[in-house]
């Protein structure tokens, strides 16, 4: 919880105390947990979000972020995964707790062929109209809701053909796209898997 000060506070109920305190330099005004409070995205009174671990109390700054953001959901299959909202933009984020530059955030893009992945890409935004309000994101797929239309969904861009690959019965160029969409989101375990089932020419772009 954030308190009066700004303050993020870890409550333990079974025990009535607070086990853990954040204080940051500029107060909290918005926070949005994980389901078991061990990552908490925070959005202070700047407008600058980030990410706090309260296991080793450190942070990581969330890139392109805007001050307009309103809502932060974590991927309810994906540990790491979560986007951000603000008026109908969604970007996609991949926290990695291990790399050159110790803990950071990947804002995700989307890559069209295999030299890309070697370029600092920007970041790719997924739009949804402003009548929606996302409420729920589970593999890369955003559920909202409408008072008109009830709730519905859609992938983001950053998933947009990992749904429609057909394995064993995709083209080439399907399971090249579906490598790159994998390699994009660090889901390398996938990109194993389609690599087996492809020709040798198409293996040796990947």
């Amino acid at each position: 919880m954030v308190d009066t000060s700004g303050k993020l506070k870890y409550y333990l109920i079974e025990e009535n105390q607070v086990i853990s305190e954040f204080n940051p330099e500029n107060p909290i005004e918005k926070v949005f947990p994980n389901k078991s409070g061990t990552k908490c995205i925070c959005i202070d009174n700047t407008g600058c979000g980030y990410m706090y671990n309260p296991v080793d109390d450190s942070m990581a700054l969330i890139p392109n972020f805007s001050a307009t953001v309103t809502k932060a959901i974590w991927d309810v299959s994906h540990p790491n995964m979560f986007i951000t909202y603000d008026k109908g933009k969604l970007n996609t984020y991949l926290f990695m707790a291990t790399s050159l530059d110790g803990p950071t955030i990947l804002h995700l893009s989307r890559f069209n062929k295999i030299e890309d992945i070697d370029l600092n890409n920007q970041g790719v935004e997924t739009t949804i109209h402003r009548d929606l309000t996302p409420i729920l994101l589970k593999n890369g797929y955003i559920y909202t809701h409408s008072p008109s239309e009830g709730v519905r969904g859609e992938y983001l861009a950053t998933h947009s053909y990992i749904s429609s690959w057909r394995g064993n019965n995709d083209t080439e160029d399907g399971h090249y796209t579906y490598f790159l969409q994998n390699m994009a989101i660090q889901n390398f375990r996938e990109c194993f898997n389609v690599i087996s089932l492809v020709n040798e020419e198409t293996s040796l772009k990947m």
